[in-house]
């Protein structure tokens, strides 16, 4: 953890500049210090010590752990190139609701309100779209609609289908 680390200035300056470039979160600049020396309160080191488990949150690498929930805020932001999860279960983005995105680990499916996604792209409701849907070479093998009221509409020219050659890839 934290406590009894001592850290160079250069891991301080680092660390310092990952939590305001991952976080930026206005009440955590409030307790962290830049300067000589780095140092987080004994207010907020209990805090973390209260409310974390076992895990790191605070780590010298240069890394954020966030471990149990973190509320943003409305109209905040969270400026990274790359936001990953070390969760067995992959990365999820919900609201309160529980409604959201999953992207699986390992597999790397998408679930869209699907907590257990078995496809690449898994969706529980409607898709709407105001552009084109482009299905592989086998998609006449795949598509089926096996319940009576549901429709498929399929507009097509490729050569696969018409025999006329005029299809052009995107």
């Amino acid at each position: 953890m934290f406590k009894g680390d001592q850290l160079t200035e250069s891991e301080k300056r680092e660390l310092m500049l990952e939590i305001e470039e991952l976080a930026q979160l206005e009440g955590l600049r409030n307790y962290v210090q830049s300067g000589s020396g780095f140092s987080i309160s004994a207010d907020i080191l209990n805090l973390i010590n209260g409310k974390a488990d076992k895990n790191e949150v605070v780590r010298h690498d240069g890394t954020v752990s966030l471990t149990g929930d973190w509320d943003v805020g409305d109209g905040r932001t969270i400026s990274t190139e790359k936001i990953s999860a070390r969760d067995s279960d992959g990365l999820t983005l919900s609201e309160d609701g529980g409604k959201g995105i999953l992207i699986q680990d390992n597999t790397g499916y998408v679930g869209i309100n699907k907590s257990n996604p078995s496809y690449q792209l898994d969706v529980d409701g409607d898709i709407y779209t105001t552009g084109k849907v482009y299905l592989g070479a086998d998609w006449k093998k795949a598509l089926s609609a096996s319940e009576g009221q549901k429709e498929i509409y399929v507009a097509t020219t490729g050569s696969d289908e018409t025999g006329d050659g005029s299809a052009s890839k995107p």
